[in-house]
C-alpha cells in the first residue's frame, strides 16, 4: 500500500511514476486489496487532475485498409487477410461523420 500511496503523490505532484513502481504495479494480483487501492487512488488522481469534468473522445477511421504493421492484437493487419476489401472516406464523409459525433 505504500507504494500505491508514493504513486498516488508522485502523479498529484504532476511527476512521472517510476520505470520500478510501474512494474511492481503491473505485477499486483487484480483480485487483490492493493489492486482495489490502486483503482481508488486513481479515481481520486483523476478527479483533481480533471476538476471532475470529463471529456468525451472520438475517432473517425478514414481509411479501412490492411495494415502492413501486422500487430498481433489487430485485425487489420495483412497477415490476417480479415478484411477482404479496402475503403477509403470522401472528405465529405468524415466531415459528416464528425458533425454526427459532435451532435451526440
Amino acid at each position: 500500500m505504500d507504494l500505491i500511496r508514493e504513486m498516488e503523490k508522485r502523479a498529484l505532484e504532476g511527476l512521472d511514476p517510476d520505470r520500478e513502481g510501474l512494474i511492481r504495479l503491473l505485477e499486483l494480483d487484480p483480485e487483490s486489496e492493493e489492486a482495489e487501492e490502486l483503482g481508488r487512488a486513481a479515481r481520486r488522481v483523476a478527479s483533481v487532475v480533471t476538476g471532475e469534468r470529463a471529456r468525451i473522445w472520438a475517432s473517425i477511421g478514414v481509411d479501412y485498409q490492411p495494415c502492413a504493421m501486422n500487430c498481433s492484437f489487430c485485425s487489420f493487419g495483412e497477415a490476417w487477410d480479415a478484411l477482404g476489401s479496402s475503403r477509403t472516406l470522401r472528405r465529405a464523409e468524415v466531415f459528416r461523420l464528425a458533425e454526427e459525433n459532435v451532435k451526440q
